[in-house]
């Protein structure tokens, strides 16, 4: 499921107008039980709307306009990548059943030629 929000993200490239997205466009939060368990936020380059259209909605997932919840989180992995010639920013926050050790691999291997990926604690 990881990869497929990430690639949810860089799809989000295809809706995106170019040059024209925020510092900070909304967050895709997804839910087990009532709980966070995983968390998109999408940052430079990106477009609100695109974004809000973009995101899943059901009983365990939606749009939020704030940053992924602090709570509970483990960590985040911010990434970075060159799209014709524009970044596009996102922090990717993990909670349980996730521990540290499987956020820092999951955020190790968005690491690319293309793309950078920083694991950042809590």
């Amino acid at each position: 499921m990881k990869m497929g929000l990430r690639s949810l993200g860089f799809a989000l490239v295809m809706l995106t107008r170019i040059g024209c997205g925020s510092p900070f466009a909304g967050s895709c939060v997804y839910t087990s039980g009532g709980t966070v368990v995983h968390c998109v936020e999408f940052h430079e380059s990106f477009v609100q709307h695109e974004v809000m259209t973009s995101c899943p909605s059901s009983a365990s997932s939606s749009y939020s306009a704030s940053e992924c919840p602090v709570a509970n989180r483990i960590g985040r992995c911010q990434t970075a990548k060159i799209s014709n010639g524009v970044t596009l920013g996102q922090i990717v926050a993990y909670y349980p059943p996730d521990t540290t050790a499987s956020a820092m691999a999951d955020c190790a291997r968005s690491q690319s030629a293309s793309e950078t990926a920083t694991f950042l604690e809590n």
